[in-house]
C-alpha cells in the first residue's frame, strides 16, 4: 500500500483502500455493540423495575404495574 503508485498526494491512500479499512473495522462492531446494549438494558431494567413497582402497585389492584412491567 505504501509503495503503490497512484495519483494520490504523498502520504494519502486511495479512497478504495480507506473504504476497505473502514469496512473491515465496522464489520467487527456487531458483537461488542450487541453486548453493550444487552448490559445497558439489564442495568436499566434493574434500576427502573423497582421504581415501577413502588409507584404503580396501588393503581388498578396492581394491574397497571403488571401492564407497565410487561411493556418495560
Amino acid at each position: 500500500m505504501n509503495r503503490a503508485q497512484t495519483r494520490e498526494l504523498p502520504g494519502n491512500h486511495p479512497f478504495v483502500v480507506q473504504q476497505k479499512f473502514i469496512d473491515g473495522f465496522t464489520k467487527q462492531w456487531n458483537a461488542p455493540a450487541q453486548d453493550l446494549c444487552g448490559r445497558i438494558h439489564s442495568l436499566t431494567a434493574a434500576h427502573v423495575s423497582p421504581m415501577i413497582k413502588s409507584h404503580f402497585k396501588h393503581y388498578g389492584d396492581g394491574r397497571l404495574e403488571q401492564t407497565i412491567q410487561y411493556v418495560h
